[in-house]
Parts: C-alpha cells; structure tokens; sequence
C-alpha cells in the first residue's frame, strides 16, 4: 500500500465500518473491484465472522478495462481508462480462498442487471466518476436491508478535487431522498440505511 498515502487509512476506515454491520443480515458487494484488495478485506472479516465463509454472497463488478469514459461534469477529459492495468484473474488471486465470489465484467449500469435480485448489508462503492457512482447508489440503495452501509471512496475532499464527479452525484442523490451523508477526512463518504 506504498503507492498512495490515502489507501491504508482508507481501507482502515473500510473495514471499521464493515464491521458496524456485523449481525445485520444480507451480502456485501463492491462496485469498482480494480485488484480485488477492498473485497479482500471485506471477505476476511466475513470469515472472522464466520470461520466457514468461502466468498458466497459477496459481489463484486468492475469493467476490468479501467474507468469509463467521464461526463462532462467529471472534469477530466483524461481519465478513461486509467486503473486498466487489472483483470478478472488478476483479481480472483487476490480472492485466493474465497472461492465463491461472484465477479461480474462489464461496465456500470449494465453490469449491475447481472447481480442476483437479493438484499446488502454492505456496499463498497469504488467507481471514481460521476456515471457509475450515480447508477451504483441508484441500484443498492434501494436493496439495503435498515443498517446497512454505503461506504463511496473518491467523494473528498482532495486537494484538487481530482475526483469532483463522484462527489457531485453522491450529493445528488442523498439530497433527492432526503437521507445523510458523513464525509470522512480520508475521502471516502458513508450513506447509512435507518
């Protein structure tokens, strides 16, 4: 985790918050897998929770080409394809032992149809761009079971706003339904499920 000063105390965050729903019933999943770490963790601390766990109910969809093309409102003409040095494989190894996760390639929102009609506990939300985050949030939301958790990474503050899309559309759409949202120092945002 050398390359990015964020990254550690983000996935520290990540995973104290996965742990807040311990005992809440529902799969986990995270939109924007790039090498699988985020779902890695979050399958760890399944099997914490339950020494069987072997991957199943837990989701993961990424394009494994990298990021879409951006909207305008993203603000970085640049961007497509940046985090495409990945694959499905690629992944899967780092989900050594967890045989049973689902990974879905494709680009968000289609891929999203391909997930199982079920209920989450927990949502890792990784997607970087306005687009996706927007269809992302749209889709689970609505399938969190009360004490669920959305954790969306990339929403700020940066110093640069590098990422000004993702946050744009989390603003968006916790405004249209009237729920909160908590800001955390290292980026990443939380939506909570009442």
């Amino acid at each position: 985790m050398t390359d990015n000063a964020w990254r550690r105390p983000r996935f520290f965050h990540l995973l104290q918050i996965f742990r807040s729903t311990a005992g809440v019933p529902g799969a986990t999943a995270e939109a924007g897998v790039f090498r699988g770490l985020g779902s890695r963790i979050l399958c760890l601390e399944r099997r914490r929770e339950d020494p069987d766990f072997d991957g199943e109910g837990h989701f993961g969809v990424d394009s494994f080409e990298g990021l879409s093309p951006p909207a305008t409102i993203d603000d970085d003409p640049s961007c497509a394809g940046r985090f495409a040095d990945t694959s499905v494989e690629m992944a899967r190894r780092t989900l050594e032992g967890f045989p049973a996760v689902e990974l879905i390639k494709g680009w968000i929102p289609e891929a999203l149809d391909q997930l199982p009609d079920q209920q989450y506990r927990f949502v890792h939300v990784d997607v970087d761009l306005h687009d996706p985050t927007r269809a992302s949030l749209e889709y689970f939301f609505p399938r969190m079971v009360r004490g669920g958790v959305i954790v969306i990474d990339d929403y700020g503050p940066w110093p640069n706003g590098e990422f000004p899309g993702c946050k744009i559309a989390a603003d968006e759409f916790v405004m249209r339904h009237g729920i909160g949202l908590a800001a955390l120092d290292t980026g990443n945002a939380v939506i909570f499920k009442r």
